[in-house]
């Protein structure tokens, strides 16, 4: 009977760390958008949006970089998030050359957030 007393309340605690951690989610979030959504796929000539938001603190400086996978040549912008939980945009032209892309968002010089896109052959 004293151990269902006592594994009662770590259990109650257990699931009460769980909602909370469920709740604050990852602090960062990094995506290429699209004209409809968050997309993998893009082609030469296209223009699109490089995401990045932070959810728990305002004006956060960033740097974001994206290179062919297989490849060390990056082009790379920089950033701040405007305030907290709001995305903040960086409008560019898909890359000129057709492969597969990794996007790396980065604060403080630790990576924070990835994407991967595929950049086919435009028109």
């Amino acid at each position: 009977m004293r151990f269902r007393l006592l594994v009662l309340p770590v259990i109650v605690f257990l699931l009460a760390l769980a909602i909370t951690a469920s709740a604050q989610g990852k602090r960062f979030e990094g995506y290429a958008k699209g004209y409809i959504g968050p997309d993998h796929s893009f082609v030469v000539g296209d223009g699109f949006d490089l995401i990045f938001i932070d959810h728990q603190q305002s004006f956060t400086p960033y740097r974001v970089c994206w290179h062919r996978l297989h490849h060390v040549r990056h082009q790379c912008w920089t950033g701040e998030t405007g305030p907290r939980g709001v995305k903040d945009r960086i409008f560019t032209a898909a890359p000129g050359q057709v492969g597969k892309y990794i996007i790396k968002w980065s604060v403080n010089h630790h990576r924070k957030a990835q994407w991967w896109f595929y950049n086919g052959v435009g028109d």
